[in-house]
């Protein structure tokens, strides 16, 4: 597996991670921002068996989330900040992070934003001034959802680049990213 890149997707490990813990952990609605702890801590957790693995114990990982399940993936960066090395976050909600959760993340983090969906952009906007190194794209007539002809194309590219940028950098630097803050907010 030596020179390839791996992306860990959140999104996936939040929903099969929920689905096996206790039925108060499930019934917990994400939508509180105390509970993006709960749903956080099996993602960050999953990172285990990745580092128990000798076949891919060496991999940087990154987080890919979701809507609320951004927001898990950036508390779980957070939490772990030398595990994983880059975040993207599609139509997040990184206003459900405690502002100082979000200001521990040294991870690289991309925020992927439909231009329609103002509320989102609202609130990416304010979280990439809290983050250290954070990139705001904001994908042209896209909605909340992404179900624009080719939006999700655009946000699946952009996920590709980031992670291909930001984890095969890592993984040749071994280090975190500079503590002083890069935030950069481009059009498509």
């Amino acid at each position: 597996m030596t020179g390839k890149v791996s992306a860990l997707i959140a999104a996936a490990l939040i929903l099969g991670s929920a689905s096996a813990t206790s039925a108060a952990v499930r019934n917990r609605p994400l939508t509180q921002p105390e509970s993006i702890g709960v749903y956080a801590a099996p993602v960050a957790g999953s990172y285990g068996g990745y580092s128990a693995d000798p076949r891919t114990r060496a991999l940087r990982l990154g987080l890919f989330g979701v809507s609320t399940g951004a927001a898990a993936a950036l508390a779980a960066a957070a939490a772990m900040p030398d595990r994983f090395a880059a975040v993207v976050a599609r139509g997040g909600r990184p206003d459900l992070v405690d502002p100082e959760i979000l200001r521990k993340v040294r991870a690289p983090v991309r925020l992927v934003v439909g231009a329609r969906d103002e509320a989102v952009l609202c609130f990416n906007r304010a979280a990439a001034s809290l983050l250290r190194t954070a990139e705001l794209a904001v994908v042209p007539g896209a909605g909340q959802q992404f179900e624009e002809p080719g939006a999700l194309g655009t946000v699946a590219a952009l996920a590709i680049e980031w992670f291909g940028r930001h984890l095969a950098e890592r993984a040749a630097m071994g280090a975190p990213p500079a503590p002083e803050q890069i935030v950069r907010e481009i059009a498509l």
